[in-house]
């Protein structure tokens, strides 16, 4: 079991771009499973491998909710198609720690990426709470955090709660001796 460390907001390896996965490694395989172990130790339902400083795209879901149940791993995740209304869902991030904000996205996408054995699917309709969560996640892919989705004033009020946690972060005592 690794745990590796979540990057936080203002890491600049969280603004890069990341590159494609041009064939399933060991070294991918090794980095599945580290991902899959640090979402589990931090509660989460979608990590990036940019979270943890490593610039592949590569993604892993672990959503359960009473309406979709779904783990799992995409490889190169291209969003080929974005349709439906647009909705708006309160979402965080384990990269943007405490702050929570209300992003509009659309409702459903179609979504094609590798799986962990290397062969190429396609999930078309994906909709609600999936869509969001994969919609987020590649935008990790591509250097964009949910706070730049966010209007003016939105954007404002996550630097103020950003500020204070970093604020409380530096209180904290380096050691219980």
């Amino acid at each position: 079991m690794t745990i590796k460390e979540i990057l936080v907001c203002g890491n600049p390896r969280l603004r890069e771009k990341s590159e494609k996965v041009a064939k399933i490694s060991k070294s991918i395989e090794q980095l599945v499973s580290d991902m899959f172990d640090t979402l589990q130790k931090a509660k989460g339902i979608g990590l990036a491998a940019p979270q943890i400083g490593v610039l592949k795209r590569v993604i892993i879901i672990d959503l359960h909710t009473k309406d979709e149940d779904y783990t799992g791993v995409m490889i190169n995740p291209e969003i080929t198609k974005k349709y439906g209304e647009k909705t708006v869902m309160q979402e965080g991030c384990l990269s943007i720690p405490e702050v929570y904000c209300d992003v509009e996205r659309p409702e459903f996408i179609d979504v094609s990426y590798m799986s962990l054995y290397g062969k190429k699917e396609k999930m078309i309709g994906v909709g609600k709470m999936l869509s969001r969560v994969i919609q987020h996640e590649v935008d990790h892919l591509n250097g964009v955090l949910f706070i730049d989705r966010l209007n003016k004033e939105e954007r404002m009020k996550a630097a103020v709660i950003l500020e204070k946690s970093k604020n409380i972060e530096k209180q904290k005592p380096e050691s219980n001796l």
